[in-house]
């Protein structure tokens, strides 16, 4: 990677472009599908199967210059200044000048790895950070992160560091756009529910400190430019259960805000919408958009239709849809959840990435054929599910059953 490291950064851009393209054509098609789940996944975009792969591919780009910038960034100690500038910078520093310590809450936004660094060139610094599993990969990225004296804690110190960090008056920061499964707190990030972590806020509330949004933009010929907003204060007048999702609503917010303007260089390759730990069904049969697929056939229908009231409570979080033949609108049980409608076989095979799972209780063999090239890992048909019963009771199934026994590990509530 020497040879990378002595490249000017518009030549690193102009590399990442080329090999990230290359890179999207060659890369594993579970990550490709991910990216796509997740930008079909942000209805409020809008965008079409045709935007979806253009965005797609220029997140690979994205990524791939992250990659290389990485290697450049040693060679740049110092001299930030050169290539990285801040805005609306005064207020943040006015606060951090008069000993007041701030939380600072950004995403994986361009390289966001920019604006601490140029932070810690000139004022002590700290930042929450997940180890990889790599060790001399991940020794190598905390080097760079503390090459100004800014210091890196382990994510499972968080808040007690947090604490101890802002009393003494600096700047703490935290990416806070990643899934946290965990949490009772979610936000409707880009229209799809999003679970995430309430850290900065309790952080803010417990210390009285201020959150700013820092958000980074990648230009043409090699620059970057970080933005940091105005102070978001907490108001302790309110109590804790009002004021944390007062504040982490205006802090998703002000991420989501800056992530349309440039979709493309926001990372798109992990799983932001992960609804829940699945600790109650088989890998297999886990996912966090699944699409159901009712049959024509009117008995059928009925016995199904009826076993699936079972299902909002195996996939508690999932989002659900459920293709319904048109004759049967206004008879399906479970109307809350999102309800597409078919006629014929055509209409079934509609060009939507957003579904991961799908089972197709009508058995056409186009179906599973369709939806596995768009965004779909696993296909399963009712003789599928049937298949895994005890011989004894594949004939005289119950639906409701079906579903327990053959999705579900054992010692769930449903057992």
């Amino acid at each position: 990677m020497f040879p990378i490291s002595i490249l000017p950064y518009r030549s690193i851009h102009a590399l990442g472009i080329f090999l990230g393209t290359i890179s999207y054509y060659l890369a594993p098609k579970k990550l490709k599908k991910i990216t796509y789940n997740n930008l079909a996944l942000a209805k409020n975009l809008q965008l079409s199967e045709r935007e979806i792969k253009r965005i797609a591919r220029k997140s690979f780009q994205n990524l791939v210059t992250i990659a290389f910038e990485y290697f450049r960034l040693k060679m740049s100690r110092g001299h930030f200044d050169r290539f990285v500038t801040g805005s609306n910078l005064k207020p943040f520093r006015d606060l951090l000048n008069s000993g007041q310590g701030v939380i600072a809450v950004t995403g994986h936004i361009s390289n966001w790895e920019l604006s601490f660094l140029h932070h810690t060139q000139t004022l002590p610094g700290y930042a929450v950070g997940k180890p990889i599993k790599n060790r001399r990969l991940y020794s190598f990225i905390q080097s760079i992160r503390e090459m100004h004296g800014g210091q890196i804690i382990d994510m499972k110190n968080a808040i007690s560091e947090g604490v101890k960090v802002l009393k003494k008056g600096v700047a703490f920061s935290m990416l806070n756009d990643q899934s946290f499964t965990s949490s009772s707190y979610s936000y409707p990030f880009f229209g799809a529910r999003a679970w995430t972590s309430p850290a900065p806020a309790l952080l803010a509330y417990k210390t009285k400190a201020p959150i700013v949004i820092v958000t980074t933009t990648r230009f043409k010929g090699g620059r970057y430019d970080y933005h940091i907003s105005d102070p978001i204060w907490p108001d302790r007048t309110n109590s804790l259960k009002k004021e944390l999702p007062r504040l982490m609503d205006l802090i998703m917010k002000g991420l989501e805000s800056h992530i349309i303007k440039n979709p493309d260089q926001w990372l798109w390759q992990h799983k932001r919408w992960k609804q829940e730990g699945f600790h109650r069904v088989y890998s297999q049969y886990k996912a966090d958009s699944i699409l159901f697929i009712l049959p024509e056939d009117k008995a059928l229908f009925k016995k199904i239709s009826e076993g699936m009231a079972i299902l909002p409570q195996i996939y508690r979080r999932s989002f659900l849809t459920f293709m319904i033949p048109k004759k049967y609108k206004g008879q399906f049980k479970l109307n809350d959840y999102e309800c597409l409608y078919y006629e014929n076989e055509k209409e079934l095979l509609v060009r939507d990435y957003r579904f991961q799972l799908i089972f197709d209780f009508e058995g056409k063999k186009s179906v599973k054929k369709h939806f596995l090239k768009l965004g779909g890992h696993s296909s399963f048909s009712l003789e599928d599910l049937i298949c895994k019963m005890p011989p004894s009771e594949q004939s005289c199934y119950d639906v409701r059953d079906l579903f327990i026994k053959v999705l579900c590990l054992p010692g769930t509530p449903f057992h």
